[in-house]
């Protein structure tokens, strides 16, 4: 049991280190929209931005974004498998 509890805690902890770099990866990519010329890394009070398609979005917009992508993944792989037993 305790071993159990170990393994699951061992890969929530991994699990979130993923995730936290995903997002450690997109703050470090992120400007100023407020400040020109666009220098990475510069963050002040106004909405700090990274680049996204043609345009910019909010790291957190972003993160946002690609957990809904992975969630739907998820699903989509969950329920065939429901299905196919």
């Amino acid at each position: 049991m305790q071993l159990m509890i170990r393994r699951v805690t061992t890969e929530l902890v991994q699990d979130l280190t993923r995730k936290l770099s995903f997002q450690s990866a997109l703050t470090g990519d992120w400007w100023d929209s407020a400040v020109s010329p666009i220098r990475k890394g510069n963050c002040g009070s106004a909405g700090c931005v990274v680049a996204w398609g043609s345009g910019t979005r909010s790291v957190a917009s972003v993160v946002l974004i690609a957990n809904g992508i992975c969630f739907a993944v998820m699903t989509v792989i969950f329920a065939a498998l429901w299905i196919s037993c």
